[in-house]
């Protein structure tokens, strides 16, 4: 796969069963996936992230790239914290979306600072969601059929009959497709 969809589905979805347009689909699968990217502001695949972020004085933590998968490491301010042992053992905790610092008896908290917190962590997708491939495969869909029609609001055939096309970069079951995962904020 080059992108968030695979090439055989974009051309089982188009039904297409020769190989004369898989270097344009290719293409259209890789820029149709930056695109997707681009509009819900994050990364979908699985990759490695180092943040450093300013304490907020409670014990949780809310990080910018999810879901996340593992923490290798957490420092504040500058003291290494290690991973909480069983399920109520001081140290930092995780969920899909934030990490905690817990303490046994007192309360433990990212104490406030300036770019005092450093936090070392997985997050993403190991399988692209089945809902965001489709989307990606209907984009590239739509912009196979206008490769032809580029810059064309409208044609009209015969004496009779006119056809309009739709200028929108983003199909609109597209952009309800991927709405759930849109990433809000800086990057």
């Amino acid at each position: 796969m080059s992108g968030l969809c695979a090439l055989a589905d974009v051309k089982t979805y188009l039904g297409i069963t020769d190989a004369n347009s898989d270097a344009v689909l290719t293409a259209l699968v890789s820029n149709a996936s930056a695109m997707v990217e681009g509009f819900c502001n994050r990364t979908f695949a699985q990759a490695s992230y180092t943040e450093t972020v300013n304490g907020n004085g409670r014990a949780q933590l809310c990080l910018k790239n999810t879901p996340v998968t593992a923490v290798s490491s957490l420092a504040i301010n500058d003291v290494p914290v290690l991973a909480a042992v069983g399920a109520t053992g001081a140290g930092y905790v995780f969920d899909d979306m934030s990490v905690y610092v817990r303490s046994s008896g007192c309360s433990c908290a990212f104490s406030k600072g300036v770019q005092n917190v450093t936090v070392t962590y997985t997050a993403g997708y190991v399988a692209i969601p089945l809902d965001v491939a489709q989307a990606c495969i209907e984009l590239v869909a739509q912009k196979f059929a206008k490769r032809n029609r580029i810059d064309k609001a409208s044609e009209t055939l015969g004496t009779q009959q006119t056809i309009s096309f739709s200028q929108a970069d983003m199909p609109a079951q597209v952009r309800t497709a991927l709405k759930p995962y849109v990433r809000w904020g800086s990057p």
